[in-house]
């Protein structure tokens, strides 16, 4: 974490309780309010700057951070505020993994650490595929042709396993939108190393109530991208040794979709109100043609 200034050495992720977290998606929230309106810092009695200041040091108070000698930043800025959020949800889902690697007394000598950690996951599979199979070939071919050109990635892949969450697929045909009409598609979804004992313990999930709606470009939800590097791009592999993980997921978006060329911090309820199941962020570039689920044995 020390890409992201946060201090494990004053707060170690052991002693780091969610509730502690949530107060930080609090202060954010606060934070951005200020942004939006610099007027609202009258209501403190402060000018913007100091309103600022104020709540910026509220929330290093709660989330510690390693910043050295150098004073820490007040968050003014919607790009420090986007990465302080990063940070925050990196922070929920290493809390998770945290609870995964710490063994339970009855186990702690009779199973094989490595044993104990996987079954934590409550993984209904995980298999990896045969390089030579169809669909290795298949799910390979996908990520290469997804690739940006403005993207300066080279991808190698070592691996593909098929994944599936215990009672996700009995979730998805109980739901409400299992009976719109089809639109299933592939698309990928990348985050660091670190966030994916929380993600496939726990699965993709939306920022909680207390973080600032303004931190994402279509407000709250689950981001997926039908460009491969794009996604990648999160995955931060310059710390991992130039290793990723990289999933490529199911979704169903309904059909039709919002579809939005312009950030809209309102976009999920919009697309909730005109009873659309998604919305699609329109880059300039995409790939010729998405990948429909079946296309795969997923």
């Amino acid at each position: 974490m020390s890409d992201l200034k946060y201090d494990a050495a004053k707060l170690p992720l052991g002693r780091l309780s969610k509730a502690t977290i949530t107060r930080g998606f609090q202060a954010l929230k606060d934070l951005a309010v200020l942004l939006d309106d610099p007027k609202v810092s009258a209501k403190y009695d402060m000018n913007h700057n100091d309103a600022t200041e104020h709540f910026s040091n509220i929330y290093y108070s709660i989330i510690p951070h390693a910043f050295g000698r150098t004073r820490p930043p007040v968050i003014r800025l919607a790009e420090l505020l986007k990465k302080e959020l990063e940070l925050l949800e990196s922070l929920w889902d290493m809390k998770d993994a945290t609870l995964i690697m710490k063994p339970k007394d009855q186990d702690a000598k009779q199973v094989n650490p490595l044993d104990r950690q996987f079954r934590s996951l409550g993984l209904q599979e995980m298999t990896p595929l045969c390089s030579k199979s169809s669909e290795f070939g298949e799910l390979k071919n996908y990520l290469l042709c997804t690739q940006g050109p403005t993207h300066n990635l080279d991808f190698k892949v070592e691996e593909i396993f098929r994944i599936e969450r215990k009672g996700e697929k009995q979730r998805f045909a109980s739901g409400n939108f299992s009976s719109t009409d089809g639109n299933r598609r592939l698309l990928w979804h990348g985050s660091r190393c670190t966030n994916f004992a929380g993600i496939l313990s726990r699965g993709l999930r939306i920022a909680p109530p207390e973080a600032p709606v303004s931190g994402y470009m279509f407000g709250k939800g689950i981001y997926l991208a039908d460009m491969s590097s794009k996604s990648a791009n999160y995955c931060c592999s310059y710390i991992s040794n130039g290793t990723a993980l990289l999933l490529l997921c199911e979704a169903e978006l309904g059909n039709p979709m919002q579809a939005l060329t312009t950030a809209s911090y309102s976009a999920g309820d919009d697309a909730a109100s005109k009873g659309f199941l998604s919305t699609w962020g329109r880059g300039l570039i995409g790939p010729r043609a998405w990948k429909d689920a079946n296309c795969v044995n997923v």
